[in-house]
């Protein structure tokens, strides 16, 4: 019997794309019965994060831990304004969940020292959850197991407050990779970041296991049925689901629509951005006279997003409009789109990760940073919408494969140490 500590501050019912991965493979990598999880995660009321999905169902193998934290309470009250100002590194470090750091280590503390585990396992998309990790490995010796779905300092979202702060992360990040038994990241792309950065450290010990979709959760969840009556009159709903954050925005495919429908190319398109601020963007419709064929649906339930998702005759995906080869990230929100088995339209940068998935599983990838070519794309892809109207969902990027992947790594690490 294998027993794992296993530290994400966010997992199910939060709702976060690192809770629904990380939920969906431990529920059920831990019903071999052989591999026992303890997952040390932060309790909901004590963090900013919404809810909205479902947990594993409950079984000997799955035990969940959950501790408090200071981020509500630095959110709510005047403090996190007057830090921001006087010392932001302290906010930063790396980012605003390590306030949850020193609970969680005073509970896997306790716990360490009432039983024995064989081994630590750590996932981002929070950095804070490997600085756990890190503080628990120098204090136990435990071999280690590093999973980044983002890249930290080398991201394009990293954001260095001073030289100091720059230094402080660079100087964890060397010394994780150093520790660790073995990293994990989702994609090639990825995995050749860290070799540049990190090559003669990381020898054999980085590993690609991607993100995944749920054969099961999709053929259980009926397609919404959300003014469908509108989609029986020839409309083809467009849907994207989740929330924009700093570069990336629905504003390329905004302007893309508003040309097109001025030309008559798009007159039948309704698009629904599921879980995304409305009157954030309102202005911008507004601008682009687009307000009759572009709504913005408030953040619903994981399963209600399948069903929107499902319920779509064109899924999108918007990255940020950056460079290809800084485009590393393979979104969460595309596993679930390619386990649809809907065609899927992508706009991204010419290199990244998001167009070598889409293209080698026979989807749209479209250049987000030419805007000609990706006008004339969308046009055709709306006139051919009927041509490609169902994939099979890729094998690679299941829930039963990336389980196979995952079980055979921990044994791999807790066999070889």
């Amino acid at each position: 019997m294998i027993k794992i500590l296993l530290i994400s501050h966010s997992y199910p019912p939060l709702l976060t794309s690192n809770s629904i991965q990380v939920g969906r493979w431990t529920g059920e990598v831990s019903r071999s019965g052989d591999i026992i999880f303890n997952v040390i995660s932060v309790s909901p009321q004590w963090t900013s994060e919404k809810t909205g999905i479902n947990e594993p169902a409950s079984h000997p193998e799955l035990f969940v831990h959950r501790t408090l934290s200071l981020e509500r309470f630095f959110l709510e009250t005047k403090i996190k304004g007057v830090l921001s100002r006087i010392w932001p590194a302290l906010l930063a470090k790396p980012d605003f969940q390590s306030l949850w750091i020193p609970f969680a280590v005073a509970e896997i503390n306790r716990m360490v020292d009432r039983e024995f585990f064989d081994l630590i396992i750590s996932c981002s998309h929070y950095i804070t959850n490997h600085l756990v990790a890190l503080k628990v490995r120098n204090k136990t010796g435990l071999p280690w197991i590093a999973c980044f779905s983002d890249p930290w300092t080398e991201s394009i979202y990293f954001q260095q407050i001073d030289k100091r702060h720059g230094s402080w992360c660079r100087n964890l990040e060397r010394e994780s990779i150093m520790q660790a038994a073995a990293i994990t990241v989702p994609c090639r792309e990825m995995a050749s970041l860290f070799s540049k950065c990190y090559g003669e450290m990381l020898q054999s010990k980085l590993h690609q296991i991607p993100h995944c979709y749920d054969r099961k959760l999709m053929e259980g969840i009926e397609q919404h049925q959300y003014r469908k009556e509108s989609c029986k009159s020839g409309e083809i709903r467009v849907v994207h689901t989740g929330s924009f954050y700093g570069k990336r925005t629905p504003l390329p495919f905004l302007d893309i629509l508003a040309v097109l429908r001025k030309s008559g190319s798009a007159d039948k398109i309704r698009c629904l951005f599921v879980g995304a601020d409305k009157e954030e963007y309102r202005k911008a419709l507004i601008e682009r006279d687009l307000l009759d064929c572009v709504e913005f649906i408030a953040r619903v339930s994981y399963e209600e997003s399948i069903a929107f998702m499902k319920s779509a005759r064109l899924l999108l995906l918007i990255d940020a409009p950056c460079r290809g080869e800084d485009s590393v990230f393979f979104p969460s929100k595309l596993a679930d789109y390619l386990g649809t088995g809907l065609p899927i339209a992508g706009l991204t940068p010419q290199g990244s990760c998001s167009e070598r998935i889409l293209a080698s599983t026979g989807h749209y990838a479209v250049d987000i940073n030419n805007v000609e070519g990706a006008l004339e794309k969308f046009e055709s892809i709306f006139a051919n919408i009927d041509s490609k109207p169902f994939h099979e969902p890729p094998e690679q990027y299941s829930l039963e494969n990336v389980i196979s992947r995952w079980r055979e790594l921990i044994m791999q690490v807790v066999n070889t140490l």
